[in-house]
């Protein structure tokens, strides 16, 4: 009885294999001209055959799980590439083994249930292999395809480390992001064929160590990537670009070894968001055209923290610490073109800093916090063209910086404290002449008769955003190129104060206040009698004598004429005069009462004065 049970599942267990693997015919998308056959989200459980002339198949988002070698046997002859994603597909052996697909270039299987990959490969054609988010957990070998270019299998499963000994080709494309990796090494003792130049991805993983060694046959990598790892020690041949990002690192010379042959130089070099408080060129990095710093520890800039380096011509060091660069800091990068500077703290620049920066094309100092300017900040910077300085706290530029950078094409102020950017003097106009964009929003800028140039080269120039008035009144919210020019205008100044008459007594002190109106808002100044700015308008009065608050007095008079000037760009003037008048303090009696030796009172009257 036993035994009839097991023998009826057994034909139940291969009933169902069959139906699944048996081929199958469906209604699919087939396009003539192209030669798609389009059978995704058809809920299949089998291979459609009746489309034998198809080039590209996309059967993803179905329910396939078992593939066998008669699915595509002597049916898909012409299949250039397959689409199997988001199945259930937990073994390609019988695919990938295949003798009679010889046209097929490319195999996708991503987001399926793969555990496991055999290195036997009878697909002559394949050139690309697609692994992503299966469950494999182990490699030994890449495929055996004759021709095989690329191989990715990122969110898998490794969970270990990966040992490969290389016989004779190797993809020179290779991505394993996004696993659990510990340790990486490839080795081979023969001559290896490469279709191109390597790149290798190994970014998200817990990988501490990497060893690439190669004998007799040249391996010229373009691209190796070990971001967000945990790197202790690095073996490679030198990469065009080598990425080592997001690692912990503290120094370029502890356990990291790049080897060259022949003309193998590394030309660009990634070690961003680690922990360098110091950057001195390593032998391996001779060279070296670019440098991301970004997000390090770096505090100054001084003569020696960019210690070799002298061939760089792009430094990316936004996102550091940085409080001051010495003037000598960057003498020795004589070839960089761009330099970012961005999402630091600085407060102020040495004067030529960048002096030996004849070729520098881009400078990008945003987001620090530059409140001034001056113009030998950017003595030779003759060939700038492009100068970004958003988000710091600038209250005014001086005219006279642009003059040392006259081929400039790009200027960003936005997100500054500028209220007014005038451009209506002539010789500044000519001094834009290559200038093409300038950007000022999120500015406080005042919208009146100053910004009427600013308004007509905006018109003929736009921004990528439009910069808004603060103020005036009238004009808070409007976009600048939206005013006309009887919007832009400025009204004289009129002052304006409560009392234009002080009585005061000696030892009294009097505080002088008053306001003004006029478009653009006017700068008050008070003035003594003898025409002397009076720079805190507090003055005080002892023994007939008014003293300012700042030392010196006024007059020595009874009387004293204090004037209060209200000016603003309109011309104009107004002045108002407030008389200060003093007078002695009152006299005032009164009775001591004196104790004699006789323990008797007697009243004596006293006379108070000066």
């Amino acid at each position: 009885m036993a035994m009839a049970l097991f023998t009826f599942l057994l034909c139940i267990g291969a009933s169902i294999r069959i139906a699944q693997s048996s081929p199958c015919h469906a209604q699919c998308t087939y396009d003539r001209v192209t030669g798609k056959a389009d059978c995704s989200s058809r809920n299949l459980d089998c291979i459609p055959v009746n489309y034998p002339d198809s080039l590209v198949m996309d059967l993803s988002h179905n329910n396939i799980s078992i593939l066998e070698p008669a699915d595509f046997n002597r049916t898909f002859t012409r299949l250039v590439e397959i689409y199997l994603d988001y199945n259930n597909i937990y073994d390609v052996t019988s695919l990938m083994t295949s003798t009679e697909m010889g046209s097929l270039k490319k195999l996708s299987v991503q987001h399926n249930v793969i555990v496991h990959l055999d290195y036997s490969c009878g697909l002559d054609s394949l050139e690309d292999i697609s692994l992503d988010n299966n469950m494999i957990n182990s490699l030994y070998e890449f495929p055996h395809c004759q021709r095989l270019r690329r191989f990715s299998a990122d969110s898998n499963e490794f969970q270990h480390g990966i040992s490969l000994f290389v016989f004779d080709s190797l993809p020179s494309f290779i991505s394993m992001r996004f696993n659990r990796i510990t340790y990486f090494h490839i080795g081979t003792h023969f001559p290896l064929f490469l279709f191109e130049n390597l790149t290798l991805l190994l970014n998200h993983n817990e990988i501490s160590d990497v060893h690439i060694e190669y004998h007799w046959h040249q391996i010229n990598p373009t691209l190796i990537s070990l971001s967000y790892n945990r790197l202790q020690y690095v073996y490679v041949p030198a990469p065009n670009e080598l990425i080592i990002a997001n690692n912990g690192l503290r120094g370029l010379n502890i356990g990291i070894w790049v080897y060259q042959r022949e003309n193998n130089i590394m030309r660009k070099l990634d070690v961003r968001s680690n922990s360098f408080d110091c950057l001195i060129q390593p032998d391996w990095a001779e060279g070296l055209l670019i440098l991301h710093a970004n997000g390090n520890l770096l505090r100054n800039l001084s003569s020696t923290t960019l210690q070799g380096f002298v061939n760089l011509t792009e430094l990316h060091l936004a996102n550091n610490r940085l409080l001051f660069i010495y003037p000598t800091a960057l003498h020795q990068l004589t070839l960089l073109r761009s330099l970012y500077l961005d999402d630091n703290a600085l407060t102020s620049l040495f004067g030529g800093v960048f002096l030996n920066q004849a070729d520098l094309l881009e400078l990008s100092i945003t987001n620090n916090q530059l409140s001034v300017l001056h113009p030998d900040y950017f003595f030779g910077l003759g060939s700038l063209e492009r100068l970004y300085l958003a988000g710091n706290r600038l209250l005014d530029v001086n005219p006279e910086i642009f003059r040392l950078m006259p081929g400039l094409t790009t200027i960003d102020f936005s997100q500054n404290d500028l209220n007014i950017f005038d451009i209506t003097d002539s010789n500044l106009l000519e001094i834009f002449g290559a200038l093409s964009r300038l950007e000022l929003e999120g500015n406080p800028l005042q919208c009146d008769c100053r910004l009427t140039g600013l308004r007509d080269w905006l018109l003929n120039n736009p921004p990528s955003t439009l910069p808004r008035c603060q103020g005036p009144p009238k004009n808070s919210g409007t976009v600048v190129t939206d005013l006309g020019i009887h919007d832009l205008s400025c009204n004289p100044p009129k002052a304006m104060i409560k009392k234009n008459h002080l009585n005061l007594t000696v030892g009294q002190t009097a505080t002088l206040s008053c306001t003004a109106t006029g478009i653009p808002i006017p700068n008050i100044t008070w003035l003594d009698p003898n025409g002397t700015m009076i720079q805190k308008p507090t003055v005080s009065f002892h023994h007939r004598k008014a003293y300012h608050s700042d030392g010196g007095y006024v007059n020595k008079v009874n009387d004293d004429q204090c004037v209060e000037s209200a000016a603003n760009r309109s011309g104009r003037e107004d002045d108002y005069e407030v008389t200060v008048r003093t007078n002695d303090p009152p006299q005032v009696y009164q009775e001591l009462a004196l104790q004699n030796k006789d323990d008797e009172y007697e009243s004596v009257s006293g006379r108070g004065g000066q």
